[in-house]
């Protein structure tokens, strides 16, 4: 790996090959520090190239960067600091130096951009009050950094458009966190159990479980998401800090339960006043309708079946529940507020302050954010996606074809999925 080491008279020194143990004396100290800028995060984006950057002052290492370089087309390279860089972006002649010298590097290599989304937030609110609030549209980082050249992609809402998120749902434990959750949170957890969903934490050797529930996903919200060797390189980078869970329904003995369930009910009509009969029926329907919906199942589906997962990953005190997914024939069975749950209570038994939820439309009106606002997330939105362009005329060219091609790429999903 190249070494390079610039030196001016402010003491600064860039360096684009530190070692991890060097990376992480800083890295893992920062404030900002994320699941994204961690050294293991190379092991997982492995289409890519990686360098871990850092500036030192004298003998001392005030920031960091994981800078992936990929290859695009004619032998040109894009650098991307994914929720990064690490340093006090107050500190204007440190982002100056960073920057000039972060540029240097990537065109030495041919790149002819650098784009970061950093880990800076605008504004972190309760859902009710963010729902509310108009925005906070000023920011001193933003400023910063259009002053060393970057060029910001403003404040949308779509929560594709680019990189990571801009809106995340953001659980910060309290004293008492889980007093603040929505009464509908437990009462669909009860509901689940009591209709025989069961937790189970998968094992490496189970990824294929977790791959095939992800699946119903992608089809249902027509996305494209990971294979199951994606989240096996997730495991291998992080395979004291994972967790794993999916959710399961033993049709076979669900089905005795409902039975057994449906014929007291039964009996008890035969005996039951005039008043309690009306709500015996109603309940007694309620049982025959799940009995023909899992006979049907268990016809396709034998007799036990997947129906919920979710994976999380542990990095310092923050956990990232990266992905979760469902078979939407079964969300009568409110499986996923028991997968959910129980990633958020794995997170906070091992230390964590805080539980990302995963990204959101900045809209805050869609199903996903109804559903995790149940469990009182802070909604967190952050300063937005920047570009730093190295060859001007090659960037031009690589954002006006960059549009293109995902609409090309979308339609053809699109007509795959039909």
């Amino acid at each position: 790996m190249d070494r390079k080491e610039v030196k001016q008279a402010m003491s600064y020194t860039f360096k684009s090959d530190l070692t991890k143990e060097e990376y992480l004396s800083y890295a893992a100290n920062s404030p900002l520090y994320n699941i994204f800028q961690s050294p293991e995060w190379r092991e997982v984006k492995k289409e890519w190239h990686s360098y871990l950057c850092g500036v030192y002052e004298d003998d001392h290492l005030v920031a960091t960067a994981l800078a992936l370089m990929r290859d695009l087309p004619l032998g040109m390279k894009m650098f991307y600091l994914p929720r990064g860089p690490l340093l006090d972006f107050n500190n204007q002649e440190l982002l100056a130096f960073f920057t000039k010298e972060m540029k240097k590097f990537a065109r030495s290599k041919h790149g002819i951009l650098l784009r970061m989304d950093p880990n800076v937030l605008l504004s972190s609110l309760p859902i009710k009050e963010a729902r509310e609030s108009e925005g906070v549209r000023q920011s001193a980082v933003i400023d910063a950094l259009k002053k060393c050249g970057y060029k910001h992609f403003g404040f949308n809402k779509d929560m594709y458009a680019t990189a990571q998120p801009r809106y995340c749902g953001v659980l910060y434990y309290g004293e008492n966190w889980e007093e603040n959750y929505h009464p509908k949170a437990f009462k669909e957890i009860r509901k689940a159990k009591g209709k025989g969903v069961e937790l189970e934490i998968l094992k490496r050797d189970q990824l294929d479980v977790f791959a095939h529930i992800m699946s119903y996903t992608e089809k249902r919200k027509n996305i494209m998401l990971r294979n199951q060797e994606y989240y096996e390189r997730l495991y291998d980078a992080y395979p004291e800090d994972i967790y794993v869970c999916a959710t399961k329904l033993n049709i076979k003995q669900q089905l005795i339960n409902f039975k057994e369930e449906a014929a007291q009910l039964e009996e008890g009509l035969k005996n039951a006043s005039s008043n309690k009969n009306s709500q015996k029926k109603d309940q007694l329907q309620s049982i025959l309708k799940q009995i023909d919906f899992l006979n049907e199942a268990q016809k396709e589906d034998g007799d036990e079946v997947y129906i919920s997962c979710l994976l999380g990953i542990k990095v310092g005190s923050t956990a990232e529940l990266l992905y979760a997914g469902m078979n939407e024939k079964y969300n009568k069975y409110y499986a996923t507020y028991v997968s959910y749950y129980s990633g958020i209570r794995w997170a906070y038994e091992n230390g964590c302050r805080l539980c990302n939820f995963g990204g959101l439309e900045g809209t805050l009106d869609d199903g996903l954010t109804i559903f995790k606002s149940y469990f009182d997330p802070n909604i967190d939105e952050y300063i937005g996606e920047f570009d730093l362009p190295i060859n001007p005329l090659m960037y031009w060219a690589f954002i006006k074809g960059v549009p293109l091609y995902k609409d090309i790429r979308t339609w053809i999903r699109t007509r795959r999925n039909k």
